[in-house]
């Protein structure tokens, strides 16, 4: 059986069949032509790359992760060591305070890291949750300025001349520092090798400076600085101590001066530690002046009864530390070291140089030639009286 359709009934007819066949068309051209089409104008994609980030420690951060055609797919932070979510599209996942997100317009999605910490190093994944995943990574780097480690370095240090001493400077920070030393005052620090051999330079690089067989004329300030690229750089003030025996110098080993009439003595004295220096006429120890000037004696007025108290601090200070005296002695004779008179034994004046050698002033010589004046005057007013 044939069934036609005859009349107008049979325009509705053609005309539907012509609009699905259009249709169809219009649906495999969309889908079938290269460009901007519909299938993939709503598949995300990432506009560009997330630049790497290098943040001193305490500043902020932020990561940009630009998206073109995000439609209805959502944009997660991830950190790519941990694999600990950060954030998804605008909300915060992880439980750290300093972390937050914000965007614009839905194209552009940051990530935000206040107040940054050395933790927080790391590389940091955008994802856009397609299928299959899409993702880009951008790397933070946390630098630390360099700081001196007190705990680990050294501080001030005595010791004795000809002695070894090892300063050493610990320091931390990112990138790692490195140390140099130089002296204070600009001199040239001495590195004397187990060979012997000897060498002079301004700086010395390395945590640890050796200082062997240190004479009195490296004593003084050493600074360790370390440093890393990361302002400021920092450093540390170390004081060498060297101690050494008193040097005495005597510019004027005789005095002269009229009868009745001032006289200032004078002596040099270079010592570590700083030494007593006190004055000493036939054993009488008199102490300090009223007020003192350092190498300096002027016989001054002082009491009977301050005697043992002085002599009994200066022989203790002698056995604490180093002392200079200038004081009455005589030669042994097993060499030319001098040793002190025993109390109450009379001597000339004596001088002390720094090998023990002694010198006989003439200040006693002069005090007996007065005396003798003085009889002599008195002997001529009995005469004429």
């Amino acid at each position: 059986m044939k069934l036609e359709v005859v009349g107008d009934a049979a325009e509705p007819l053609m005309t539907c069949s012509l609009m699905t066949r259009t249709l169809i068309i219009c649906f495999l051209l969309l889908f079938a032509l290269p460009g901007n089409h519909v299938g993939v104008a709503f598949q995300p994609e990432f506009a560009e790359p997330i630049l790497n980030l290098t943040v001193p420690l305490g500043r902020d951060a932020t990561f940009t992760c630009v998206v073109r055609h995000l439609g209805g797919y959502r944009v997660g932070w991830v950190k790519a060591d941990t694999k600990a979510i950060q954030a998804i599209h605008d909300h915060v996942i992880t439980h750290n305070p300093r972390v937050a997100v914000s965007h614009n317009d839905y194209s552009t999605w940051n990530l935000h890291i206040r107040g940054v910490q050395e933790e927080d190093r790391g590389s940091y994944m955008c994802q856009i949750n397609t299928d299959p995943m899409q993702s880009q990574m951008g790397h933070l780097d946390v630098v630390v300025p360099p700081d001196i480690v007190n705990e680990d370095t050294s501080g001030d240090v005595m010791v004795p001349e000809g002695g070894t001493v090892k300063l050493t400077c610990r320091a931390r920070g990112y990138p790692t520092p490195h140390v140099q030393w130089r002296r204070e005052d600009n001199s040239e620090i001495v590195i004397r090798e187990p060979s012997g051999v000897k060498t002079k330079v301004s700086n010395f690089q390395g945590e640890f400076l050796k200082l062997s067989k240190v004479t009195r004329s490296e004593m003084g300030a050493y600074l360790c600085i370390a440093s890393n690229g990361i302002p400021p750089s920092v450093s540390k003030r170390i004081m060498v101590n060297v101690h050494f025996h008193p040097v005495i110098q005597v510019p004027n080993q005789l005095v002269g001066a009229p009868l009745g009439t001032d006289v200032t003595l004078e002596c040099q004295v270079e010592a570590s530690p700083r030494s007593i220096n006190y004055w000493v006429r036939d054993t009488e120890i008199p102490g300090p002046t009223r007020k003192p000037t350092p190498g300096r004696y002027v016989p001054p007025h002082y009491d009977e009864e301050d005697y043992p108290d002085q002599l009994g601090s200066a022989e203790q200070e002698a056995e604490e530390e180093m002392t200079n005296n200038v004081a009455d002695r005589v030669p042994t004779k097993g060499g030319p070291h001098p040793t002190l008179l025993p109390p109450g034994r009379k001597n000339n004046h004596v001088v002390f140089s720094e090998r023990g050698e002694m010198e006989i002033s003439e200040s006693s010589a002069r005090m007996e030639v007065a005396s003798l004046l003085g009889t002599v005057a008195a002997l001529l007013l009995l005469l004429k009286v």
